[in-house]
């Protein structure tokens, strides 16, 4: 019956799927041989951080799975500090293995066994006899050779360390659990917070924004760790060399849990303000900083021709590391589509005569965008060119000369008649309008960035990073219309007085005899100019999960196999070139 039990536990241990690190309560580090370990409380009352838990199959060393009656096999059921008890949350042991509350990776025969102590209140005390709070089930006491690990098969991999990678059986690491707070090092953060000078000094007191816990680690010396309670920061995070910004925290009341599921990463969401094209700015820092189980996202919607950054490292004074993270970006801004370009310029005043032909051919397209640049700053997008301007109509054909009226006309020097001719003034012709002007390029499309790093060193530990869509670049806009050429315009007319002589006298024929000549007729009208051409498209922004340049490019390190995605490039809609996405790119 023993046997079937030890078997029984057994496979309970190894099915446990390897993301559920830690139950929904909390999972306590176990002790190692010869040692006087006390457990740490996974559901925190302010400690270390302990390393990363190991979940392991049977293996070699301290316990055999083939060991009856000295060293207590890791699926034994016989007492309190079996692998197999699991405490539920009223310190009862569950007869299927299912955990309510903590589950105790107990300690040792030969140590002081405080290895049961659970967040539940129930202990075993030092004889290794099951306290009536507890509920052990069959067998009270630990059995004789002491190696009752709780949760550990094996004593060697007791302090969370991975196992010997030659060992045969060997564990994996989850490498988020189990974690705890410290109130000595910490700064608190929730939703529910409150930002004053000194906040989040206790659990009960947390900042209301990581900004504010920023500035109490500034307050308080010697808090470098920010604990970020579960929910939504929409800010702009700046941290400064020397801090730890620390996600996946479960928080009631002044209870703060580290989550042990399969996404801890999910429950803290840093996004950026409308105001922010960067959530994580690390910009010559100064000294080394770290994020750790977090989601990053940008802002939901760009600006035109905005480039989006999830992480933006630069200056080679900043060293950053990034430990389960995940980035998450929008698409970036479509570029800027131009208004409609200006028409022609007005006819002028006067002007010489010419056929008087509108202008047909509008001005050539200007030419499309080149590819966006990086820079240590990030990414510039590329507009398109300016479109050619349209062509001036032809001025209107020569107005007709005036004809001229025939008079009598005399002078008093001797009274001498002569004849004369009286002339209106010559019309004019019309002037040709002036070709529109060329349409403004297409802004380009902004770049949609997980990562950006220049000159930086930059740390990757697993997680994921993954771009949006590249901006589309926009077409360029239209040209100006052609302007009307003006019209032709006729002379004036003319009045004339005629005189004859009467004697030695001249003498003026008024007022009967007043002589008027029309004016020259109206030149031809001017030509229309024609259209401006239209602006260059502007370039598709890029796409990428990380990209580097400067020294950041071989100071990048990538552990744990982190996810790098790109989205789809951005597309030009007009004349201009398409944009690159890469998961992994430098410059």
């Amino acid at each position: 019956m023993r046997d079937s039990l030890r078997r029984t536990a057994l496979s309970l241990v190894l099915a446990v799927p390897l993301a559920a690190g830690c139950a929904s309560g909390s999972h306590v580090g176990g002790g190692s041989s010869g040692g006087d370990d006390d457990v740490e409380q996974h559901q925190d009352s302010g400690g270390s951080v302990p390393d990363a838990t190991l979940r392991t199959g049977s293996e070699t060393g301290a316990e055999e799975t083939s060991t009856s009656d000295g060293a207590e096999d890791a699926g034994a059921l016989d007492g309190a500090d079996d692998a197999s008890s699991m405490e539920d949350g009223s310190g009862q042991s569950d007869a299927t293995g299912t955990e309510g509350g903590s589950m105790a990776d107990g300690g040792d025969a030969g140590e002081d066994a405080d290895a049961g102590k659970t967040s539940d209140g129930g202990e075993t005390d030092a004889s290794g006899t099951a306290d009536a709070s507890e509920g052990g089930p069959e067998d009270a006491s630990l059995d004789a050779s002491g190696a009752g690990d709780a949760g550990q098969t094996d004593a060697s991999a007791s302090d969370g360390a991975a196992p010997d990678a030659s060992h045969a059986d060997a564990g994996v690491v989850i490498p988020h659990c189990p974690q705890s707070t410290n109130d000595s090092t910490g700064i608190y953060v929730t939703p529910t917070g409150a930002d004053a000078t000194g906040c989040g000094a206790s659990r009960g007191a947390p900042c209301l924004t990581i900004a504010g816990a920023i500035a109490s680690t500034s307050y308080f010396a010697g808090r470098d760790t920010i604990f970020v309670g579960a929910g939504t920061y929409v800010e702009k995070v700046t941290p400064p060399a020397g801090v730890t910004i620390m996600g996946g925290w479960e928080v009631s009341g002044s209870t703060w849990t580290f989550d042990c599921g399969t996404n801890p990463e999910a429950d803290v969401i840093v996004r950026a303000p409308s105001t922010s094209n960067t959530t994580v700015l690390a910009s010559g820092v100064g000294g080394a900083v770290t994020l750790s189980t977090l989601t990053i996202e940008s802002k939901a919607t760009a600006n035109a021709g905005e480039s989006l950054y999830g992480v933006l490292a630069t200056g080679a004074t900043t060293q950053i590391t990034l430990t389960n993270v995940v980035v998450s970006m929008a698409k970036a801004g479509d570029g800027q589509t131009p208004v409609q370009a200006g028409s022609g310029s007005a006819p002028p005043a006067t002007c010489g005569a010419a056929d008087g032909a509108s202008a047909t051919t509008p001005g050539s397209t200007g030419t499309g965008g080149p590819v966006g640049t990086f820079s240590s700053t990030g990414f510039t997008a590329a507009t398109g060119g300016t479109g050619a301007g349209g062509t001036s109509g032809d001025n209107g054909t020569a107005a007709p000369a005036p004809t001229p009226v025939a008079y009598s006309s005399c002078t008093n020097t001797a009274c001498t008649a002569s004849p004369a001719s009286c002339v209106g003034t010559q019309g004019s012709n019309g002037c040709g309008g002036g070709g529109g002007k060329g349409g403004t390029g297409g802004g380009g499309g902004g770049s949609s960035i997980a990562l950006f790093a220049f000159d930086a060193s930059v740390t990757i530990a697993g997680g994921s990073y993954t771009a949006g869509y590249g901006g589309d670049g926009a077409a360029g806009g239209g040209g100006g219309g052609g302007v009307n050429g003006s019209s032709g315009a006729a002379g004036a007319g003319a009045s004339c007085t005629s005189s004859s002589c009467t004697g030695i006298f001249c003498f003026a024929n008024l007022p009967n005899n007043n002589i008027s000549a029309t004016g020259g007729g109206a030149g031809g009208s001017g030509g229309t100019g024609s259209a401006g051409g239209q602006g260059g498209g502007g370039a598709g922004g890029d796409s990428y999960g990380v990209i580097t340049g400067g020294a950041a490019t071989a100071g990048l390190v990538l552990v744990d196999s982190p996810a790098l995605a790109s989205g789809a490039p951005g597309a030009s809609l007009g004349n201009g070139p398409s944009g690159v996405a890469s998961a992994h790119a430098s410059f």
